[in-house]
């Protein structure tokens, strides 16, 4: 009797997740904008299992062109996650992220791709970014997890290809800039190992992270044999010169957290 109770009970709640699943997005979003006055949904279609929204506006963000099929497997490891890939302010993201029930994001793998040109946009509100760049940055990450306090531990790298300097002063940096980026099995601090391939500026360097957003980083700049002298000159007046020519920057500080708003 116990084993038929249990047999049907499990039946009934597959029964009720599967209609959950399938049911049709359109109608779940407007549930979900009458619970969540911030949010706004348009061009919603599919269903909750493989859905696509042309456009989703967020008290933090706008997200466009977002789809999404769910990635079952994932709930053995506590997570509910999905095959996913969005604009989110100007970003290419496509991975598969999801959240715990304790509300830690987790993806892997991700990636994101952005013209650099785009970068200011990214900058918290109010602040300004005093260059501006041009180029394509990307961002191949193994995995990342972000629990929505400390910064973000991820294993991969980040690239910067065909890079430009277009003000205060324009620059052809050229080739390719690396950072591989290494988070600790014990603390989760990134260690980030700055290099760079056939470009303008050799750049050699490491960047330290530790969990509650204090950094360390010391960084080697140099121009390279073939760099136009305006290079050069524009790093001399970056710091020291040291005797092999290279400019020796080391910099302490605390990156600006994103706060998450308390829940109500």
């Amino acid at each position: 009797m116990k084993k038929q109770l249990f047999w049907t009970f499990a039946g009934l709640t597959s029964f009720a997740v599967s209609l959950i699943a399938l049911a049709p997005l359109p109608v779940v979003a407007q549930q979900v904008m009458k619970l969540n006055p911030g949010l706004e949904f348009a061009g919603v279609s599919g269903n909750l299992w493989k859905g696509q929204v042309q456009r989703l506006t967020t008290p933090q963000a706008v997200v466009n062109d977002l789809s999404w099929t769910l990635a079952p497997k994932k709930l053995l490891t506590g997570y509910l996650a999905a095959d996913m890939q969005a604009e989110v302010k100007t970003i290419q993201v496509r991975g598969q992220c999801g959240i715990s029930i304790g509300k830690t994001l987790h993806c892997s793998p991700l990636r994101a791709e952005l013209d650099a040109k785009n970068i200011g946009q990214l900058a918290p509100k109010g602040t300004r970014i005093p260059v501006g760049l041009e180029g394509t940055m990307i961002a191949n990450l193994d995995d990342i997890t972000w629990d929505r306090v400390k910064v973000p531990v991820a294993n991969g790298r980040f690239l910067w290809d065909d890079g430009k300097v277009v003000n205060p002063v324009q620059m052809e940096l050229g080739g390719r800039y690396i950072a591989n980026i290494e988070a600790s099995k014990d603390d989760g601090a990134l260690a980030v190992e700055l290099l760079s391939e056939e470009t303008a500026v050799v750049l050699d360097g490491d960047i330290n992270v530790e969990p509650e957003g204090e950094y360390a980083l010391e960084l080697s700049v140099k121009a390279a044999n073939n760099a136009p002298p305006m290079i050069g000159a524009a790093l001399e007046m970056a710091g020291a010169v040291q005797t092999d020519g290279s400019v020796r920057i080391t910099q302490k500080g605390v990156l600006p957290l994103p706060k998450v708003e308390s829940e109500k």
